[in-house]
């Protein structure tokens, strides 16, 4: 709720990404819950929260990598500034690799992800992303004994009927329910925008981009 994730967008992209409304997104079609309100920005909620949290002061650290997703770094310190706004203590961490962001010691506190829709259903992102099978609820060599990431036994049950219902009122229940538990009951994360990659090309160069991260150079898509 510090985080004013519009301002991001139109400040660092000039408005050419979008903000989610929670932990999906619209290429789901009629999977997508339109009217879920995703976490507004509210800073003085935030500061609500913090001072009931018993929060101290102490350093709260977020890794990160050098721009490896568009405009990380400046991203990331646009954060920092709107933790600081309510109350919270943030320090970048920089890290050179992802052995290093996901080493699991006593400053894994915050950190990036993209998380791609393997198709256009809940189940290829957000159920992918946060259910049982997701790494970071799993216990291995960078998560440690205690997973990066616990969600109550009611998302799980919810993402299986997700998982294996054919009725479209189900499961659009089931996705409602797993949005309010993972945007406000429990949070898991907190989805900034729409991924962004930016291209530049001559106008005698026939290329299209797509709305992925595959850069599709062959001839069916590359002519000069």
């Amino acid at each position: 709720m510090a985080i004013d994730r519009q301002l991001i967008v139109d400040s660092l992209y000039h408005g050419r990404t979008t903000v989610p409304n929670g932990f999906q997104m619209k290429l789901f079609g009629d999977m997508w819950i339109k009217d879920h309100p995703g976490v507004p920005y509210d800073p003085a909620k935030a500061r609500e929260l913090i001072k009931n949290s018993g929060y101290k002061g102490q350093t709260i650290y977020y890794r990160l990598l050098s721009d490896y997703y568009t405009l990380e770094v400046a991203t990331a310190q646009v954060l920092v500034e709107m933790w600081k706004a309510v109350g919270l203590k943030v320090k970048l961490d920089m890290k050179e690799n992802w052995s290093q962001i996901l080493k699991n010691d006593e400053t894994r506190h915050i950190l990036n992800l993209s998380n791609t829709a393997f198709y256009l259903d809940p189940v290829g992102m957000t159920w992918r992303r946060l259910g049982t099978q997701f790494w970071g609820r799993k216990e291995d060599k960078y998560m440690g004994k205690e997973p990066m990431l616990e969600l109550p036994e009611e998302f799980d049950k919810l993402g299986k009927i997700l998982e294996n219902s054919t009725d479209l009122k189900t499961r659009r229940k089931a996705i409602r329910r797993m949005l309010e538990i993972c945007d406000f009951e429990e949070p898991a994360l907190i989805s900034l925008h729409a991924m962004t990659m930016f291209y530049g090309k001559r106008d005698d160069i026939n290329w299209t981009a797509y709305p992925a991260e595959y850069m599709d150079l062959t001839a069916a898509n590359l002519s000069f």
